[in-house]
C-alpha cells in the first residue's frame, strides 16, 4: 500500500481538472487502486460491515451487474444493489454495495440513459476501490505529517520551524486527498459514461446535467429577487448552490457532450436505444 499513497502525492500538483487518465499518473493509479494489496484493503475496511436499507428490484440488479462487467469487474468481485441511504444523491458507490435513491433513481421519469450513466460511473468507483483507497489517503497522509516532520528531527534554531512545516504537510494532505477524490469523480464519469458504449445514453446525461444546473441558476437568481425567503425556499436555495458547486467537480455538460460525439462516431447504441430507434 506504501506505493498507493507515493502514487498519489503525484496529484498534488497535477489539477484534477485536466488530470488524463490514460497518461502516467492516470496509469499508475489505476495500476495501484486495482492491486492486490488495494483489494485487501477495501475488504478489511469492509470487515463488519453489513448492508443497509433494502435490496434493489431484479431490473436493478441485472443494469447493475451489466455495468460492473462492462467496466471490466471481475464477476466475484461485483457488489449488490440496495435501495437506503444516498445522502441526497441519485446513487453512491460503497465498500460492498451500491446504493440508490428510489425517489431520484427508479421513478418511471428518469431516462434510461441517466441510470445508466449513473450505474456505470459507480461501477467504476466500485472498480478501483475509490471509497477505501480514499480512506486509506485520508489515513496516510493525516498520519504521514506529524511523523515525516519528528524523523527529520530538526536540530537548533531548525526546531522553530517544526509548527510551521507539520502545518505545511497537513496542508499538502488535505489537497492530495481532495484533489484525489475530484480526479475520481472524473475518472468515474470519463471511463463511465464510455463503458455505456451508447451515445444516447451519455446524451441524455448532458441533457440531464443541463436542465438541473439551469434550473438551479433560477431558483437562486428568483431567491435572490425575493426579500424575504421561506423555509422551503432557503432549503431550495442551500441546494442549488450545493449543486451548482459539487458539478465543478465532475465532467462538464460540454465534455459529456463530446463523449457522445466520439461515441456516436463508432455509431456505438446500448439495446435499449437499438429497440427505440427502430420503433420511431
Amino acid at each position: 500500500m506504501r506505493r498507493l499513497f507515493l502514487l498519489a502525492l503525484l496529484i498534488l500538483h497535477t489539477s484534477p481538472q485536466i488530470a488524463n487518465q490514460k497518461g502516467f499518473v492516470g496509469r499508475a493509479l489505476a495500476s495501484a487502486a486495482q492491486s492486490e494489496g488495494a483489494h485487501r484493503w477495501n475488504e478489511l475496511a469492509a470487515t463488519g460491515l453489513g448492508f443497509s436499507g433494502s435490496p434493489a428490484s431484479k431490473e436493478m440488479q441485472e443494469l447493475a451487474n451489466a455495468a460492473q462487467e462492462a467496466v471490466g469487474i471481475p464477476f466475484e468481485n461485483r457488489v449488490p444493489v440496495r435501495q437506503g441511504s444516498t445522502d441526497g444523491a441519485a446513487a453512491i458507490a460503497d465498500f460492498n454495495a451500491i446504493y440508490i435513491n428510489p425517489e431520484l433513481f427508479a421513478h418511471q421519469d428518469n431516462p434510461h440513459g441517466v441510470k445508466q450513466c449513473d450505474l456505470h460511473h459507480e461501477a467504476v468507483h466500485i472498480k478501483y476501490h475509490d471509497s477505501s483507497c480514499s480512506i486509506f489517503l485520508k489515513l496516510a497522509t493525516n498520519l504521514g505529517a506529524p511523523l515525516l516532520t519528528c524523523a527529520l528531527q530538526p536540530q537548533g534554531k531548525l526546531k522553530a520551524l517544526y509548527p510551521l512545516s507539520l502545518l505545511v504537510g497537513i496542508w499538502a494532505g488535505r489537497l492530495v486527498q481532495r484533489n484525489y477524490m475530484f480526479y475520481c469523480e472524473r475518472r468515474a464519469d470519463s471511463e463511465g459514461h464510455y463503458a455505456t458504449g451508447c451515445y444516447m445514453c451519455v446524451r441524455e446525461k448532458a441533457k440531464d446535467i443541463k436542465g438541473t444546473l439551469e434550473c438551479a441558476h433560477q431558483i437562486i437568481q428568483r431567491c435572490q429577487e425575493t426579500q424575504d425567503l421561506n423555509p422551503d425556499q432557503k432549503k431550495a436555495q442551500a441546494w442549488s448552490h450545493d449543486f451548482i458547486k459539487s458539478k465543478a467537480h465532475y465532467l462538464s455538460v460540454d465534455e459529456n457532450e463530446a463523449i457522445a460525439a466520439d461515441l456516436e462516431k463508432q455509431r456505438k447504441l446500448c439495446a435499449f436505444h437499438k429497440t427505440a430507434e427502430r420503433t420511431s
